[in-house]
């Protein structure tokens, strides 16, 4: 009776709550491969995404602001929200597609959070296990297609590197996860074979920001999942030692000699001090949004951030300037403040082992994409959503180590 009473009757029925994983796992499914149509009219999001989550957002919605961490998802929805009215209002009709992008996250935003409040179990890890797959079968098979730029990044099906990278990052967690937790030696050997797979394809991406990110949510897996005080405590400082290595190491490459012959050299170059004639073109943009927000927008919006066809220094380079941008630096700030906070809390919960284990990768998942947009540049607004939506909402959830859906009887 008392597990009743923290879970929503409705899901009381085994048949019920099945239907409801299953669209809620097709939706993060399908948005491991939202990038086959990511710069077209017609999309994956468009087409298979945001129809489930208008779905799953009607029928579960009204459930799950009453349950633990709707408030989020309400702050989250309104804020959205003015971000759009301000677009529009700021930008006229050269927002107007930006503002149509934030309106179609707010069903796929409620859809997440519906799911996490009302603790739909949820197989995260063999889901994000296949997000590497499209990109290894192009690596196979059109080599031509997915090796780009003057050092032969691989790019898989996307346009960009980082892009690429920060996706085969999900399956490489989830492989590490598998590794640990799984107890089927088909899927452990599976989970072997695509964590080394992963690995190479992240090292060949030549993305500083996927390498350091990976790092990072791997690190956060591992003090997650295992709680020993001497196994955290050498695993923080390895991670240390080998940041400092591989910056000194870095350093010692010529940042001019062009490509080189080894992909990790190619990778490890990015991280050197040396500064290429011309500066950072993300700093001078991040510089110059930021004054135009102190500026003008710290009250009132500014709307969202335009391209200099000449200098190209107003692109903002970044999904949280672009919020900044459109909701107003002042309360842009306060929901920055708020998410960075819930952030803490969620870390906090995890380390003290609070989640199903299932939630603590969904977690340093989500951390891990929040890092990266802060600190090192723009994700697919998607996965930014993905990170803001199950870390607010993970925040305020009455966590349990095992949920009555971890048990036999209901497992996916």
């Amino acid at each position: 009776n008392g597990a009743n009473l923290a879970f929503p009757r409705s899901f009381e029925s085994p048949k019920k709550r099945d239907g409801t994983s299953t669209l809620f796992s097709l939706i993060i499914l399908t948005l491991g491969i939202e990038y086959f149509g990511y710069e077209n009219t017609v999309t994956v999001f468009r087409l298979v995404i945001l129809p489930l989550s208008v779905y799953l957002s009607c029928n579960l919605l009204g459930k799950s602001m009453r349950a633990p961490g709707g408030g989020a998802i309400a702050l989250m929805c309104a804020f959205l929200l003015v971000v759009v009215a301000s677009t529009i209002l700021l930008s006229g009709i050269s927002g107007g597609i930006s503002a149509l992008s934030f309106l179609f996250v707010i069903p796929f935003v409620c859809a997440i959070g519906s799911c996490l409040c009302l603790h739909v179990h949820i197989p995260y890890s063999k889901i994000f296990f296949w997000w590497a797959i499209p990109h290894l079968f192009v690596f196979i098979f059109f080599p031509g297609f997915a090796f780009q730029g003057w050092s032969n990044r691989f790019t898989g099906l996307h346009s960009d590197s980082n892009f690429c990278g920060i996706y085969i990052t999900f399956s490489f967690i989830s492989c590490l996860f598998l590794l640990m937790k799984e107890k089927s030696t088909l899927w452990k050997l599976a989970a072997l074979i695509f964590l080394l797979v992963d690995g190479y394809l992240i090292v060949q991406t030549q993305s500083r920001t996927t390498l350091a990110t990976c790092a990072f949510g791997s690190g956060l897996l591992l003090l997650f999942l295992v709680k020993k005080p001497v196994f955290r405590i050498t695993t923080t400082s390895l991670c240390i030692f080998s940041i400092v290595f591989a910056w000194g190491y870095a350093q010692s490459l010529d940042k001019y000699a062009g490509a080189y012959d080894n992909p990790i050299d190619n990778a490890l170059v990015r991280f050197s001090a040396k500064n290429l004639e011309g500066g950072s073109g993300r700093e001078e943009r991040y510089l110059n949004n930021f004054e135009r927000i102190f500026s003008d927008g710290m009250v009132v919006p500014v709307g969202y951030a335009t391209t200099d066809k000449q200098s190209g220094a107003n692109f903002s380079h970044s999904s949280w300037i672009d919020l900044l941008l459109a909701g107003g630096g002042a309360f842009g700030g306060i929901f920055m403040l708020f998410v960075n906070g819930c952030a803490v809390v969620v870390g906090i919960k995890s380390l003290r082992g609070k989640y199903s284990d299932e939630h603590l990768l969904l977690n340093a998942i989500c951390l891990e994409l929040w890092c990266y947009s802060i600190a090192f540049s723009m994700i697919t607004g998607k996965l930014f959503w993905l990170a803001v939506t199950g870390i607010c909402v993970s925040a305020f959830l009455k966590t349990r180590k095992r949920a009555p859906f971890d048990s036999p009887r209901y497992r996916y």
